[in-house]
């Protein structure tokens, strides 16, 4: 997540950074104890499955209130 405000270049600079960390043979050992492997980038598909859980959770809510 990159706040919406900045600057266009400076975000698109930050993903770069940020998604060439895990071809660091360097800096795999670093992530790793923060738990993670490497960065990858995230599409609003990705969401999908979640997105339908959550209404169909607000469908099934909605209707217990009527």
């Amino acid at each position: 997540m990159i706040r919406s405000g900045l600057d266009g270049e400076l975000k698109e600079r930050l993903r770069a950074i940020l998604l060439s960390i895990g071809a660091d043979p360097h800096v795999p050992p670093t992530l790793a104890g923060f738990g993670l492997e490497r960065f990858a980038p995230v599409a609003y598909e990705h969401y999908f499955p979640e997105e339908r859980a959550l209404r169909k959770c607000e469908r099934a809510l909605g209707a217990r209130l009527r």
